[in-house]
């Protein structure tokens, strides 16, 4: 298959890559807005992602006032908790009020 079926192929959903991760989700008390979650997420991302090389990427769920760090598909409990310290004091430095905690198996799949 040449490069340009395999685009196709992912284009049109026949092709997709699945990859498993960990996430470790902290909720906050406050009632964000999107704008207002992508601004807190910018800082947010930027130190968690510094402080911790086992974390892949740091997203938003405005829908849900929370903040999701992506990790490896398989982590110790100690990093778990780790990774949980450092999003929740990045959050906190922000100045939210924490709300809950939570670790979450998934699969992303990506797709163009």
């Amino acid at each position: 298959m040449s490069f340009e079926d395999t685009l196709r192929s992912m284009a049109e959903g026949g092709s997709t890559a699945q990859t498993p991760i960990v996430e470790i989700i902290v909720t906050v008390e406050e009632d964000l807005s999107r704008q207002q979650a992508e601004m807190e997420l910018a800082s947010i991302r930027r130190e968690v992602l510094s402080g911790d090389p086992i974390v892949q990427n740091v997203t938003q769920d405005y829908t849900v006032d929370s903040f999701a760090a992506e990790t490896a598909s398989a982590i110790s409990w100690e990093d778990a908790q780790n990774v949980r310290s450092a999003l929740r004091n990045a959050i906190r430095s922000e100045g939210m009020t924490i709300r809950g905690s939570a670790v979450q198996a998934d699969i992303k799949t990506s797709s163009l």
